[in-house]
């Protein structure tokens, strides 16, 4: 159930031969209901889109959430994470979301336990765009628990900024420049218009400079060449 109204189904299912489901299996699947609530949830992001891949780093953590090991790539994630806007007095979230990091290690650590905890995974958003954790268990090469764990990091980069930054060395007029970004979105001429106050006929005489431009002749050639434009610029 999700805000009052069913979501799912699940059904278990066992040959006529084998024993009949019994009060305990019964209790682990009610315990099993939040995680696939949880991820059946899409994150509150205000209709923001954001790219489906990004960076990604790896941190090593105790079951007390004391940060042991982190590779660079986290350790630069995570600075955006706590520190959306880098300046002198810009406030900061890192005690937030550390204090959110060592929450996840103490559910993964209770899950291991055998005890109901909430799922071992937080989607965060700020000013720099989503950044997903994803707590792990980590073992010895023994399988004897190693009482670490690993905690991933994945940015994506909302869409919009992501196309902007690939624009700027296009030869694109600013009114193009906003019309090339909506058309990334997924917007139609028409939405277009609407949403910049335009005429139906300015947003599609835009729309054949910009490809002329690019070289493009489709809206889905668009956003691979940009970020293919950019990578070659990288």
């Amino acid at each position: 159930m999700q805000q009052g109204k069913p979501a799912a189904i699940m059904n278990l299912f066992r040959p006529s031969h084998k024993k009949p489901f019994n009060n305990k299996d019964v209790y682990i699947m009610s315990c099993l209901l939040p995680y696939i609530s949880h991820a059946l949830q899409a994150p509150d992001d205000h209709n923001i889109q954001y790219s489906k891949t990004g960076a990604s780093g790896l941190i090593l953590m105790n079951t007390q959430g004391k940060i042991e090991f982190m590779c660079p790539e986290a350790k630069n994630l995570l600075a955006l994470a706590c520190h959306p806007v880098l300046t002198v007095k810009a406030p900061t979230g890192e005690a937030a979301v550390l204090q959110k990091l060592t929450q996840l290690c103490t559910n993964l650590d209770a899950i291991f336990q055998g005890k109901v905890a909430a799922p071992p995974c937080w989607s965060y958003n700020n000013g720099r765009g989503r950044f997903i954790f994803r707590a792990y268990w980590l073992n010895r090469q023994n399988n004897e628990p190693g009482h670490l764990i690993g905690m991933t990091i994945e940015h994506h980069e909302p869409v919009e900024l992501k196309v902007l930054r690939a624009l700027q060395p296009m030869s694109l007029s600013p009114t193009q420049n906003q019309v090339a970004v909506l058309l990334a979105q997924g917007l139609s001429n028409e939405q277009i218009g609407t949403d910049m106050h335009i005429k139906l006929t300015t947003v599609k005489d835009h729309v054949g400079k910009i490809f002329k431009k690019l070289d493009i002749h489709s809206r889905e050639e668009l956003l691979p060449k940009l970020f293919k434009h950019r990578l070659e610029i990288n």
